[in-house]
């Protein structure tokens, strides 16, 4: 038997004839192609936050390593001012300088991967966009 003749006769077996079984698909054929447009809304939405929330945070991040690099600059400068009047240098003092040394290193090295990640997730979403 062809498909038709047993979508008609399963229709006639559960109580759906086969002129209500066509409706039920075109009725799924539209709810689907709304979803495939809600989706594509969505992930236009989602693209303009993730934009949106990696600008504030990388803005956010470089505030930080600026005033990182500030507060080094100026203990240097503290440091070379002592030592060019012949006064020693407090161990603390070093300290704090190596500190403050290894967290603008560690903030450089996530600006870059943050930066790395925000490209991957971009070149995502282009593909994302494409396939739509």
């Amino acid at each position: 038997m062809t498909d038709l003749l047993w979508i008609a006769l399963a229709g006639v077996f559960i109580g759906v004839t086969w002129w209500q079984h066509r409706a039920l698909l075109r009725s799924n054929r539209g709810i689907a192609e709304q979803a495939a447009e809600d989706a594509k809304s969505t992930a236009k939405s989602l693209s303009a936050i993730h934009t949106l929330v990696n600008s504030n945070l990388a803005a956010a991040k470089q505030g930080e390593l600026d005033a990182t690099r500030r507060d080094l600059a100026s203990l240097q400068e503290v440091v070379s001012l002592k030592e060019s009047q012949g006064l020693s240098v407090s161990p603390e003092s070093l300290a704090v300088i190596i500190e403050v040394k290894e967290r603008i290193a560690e903030m450089n090295a996530a600006a870059a991967h943050m930066e790395e990640q925000t490209e991957i997730a971009d070149a995502q979403v282009v593909h994302d966009q494409a396939k739509q």
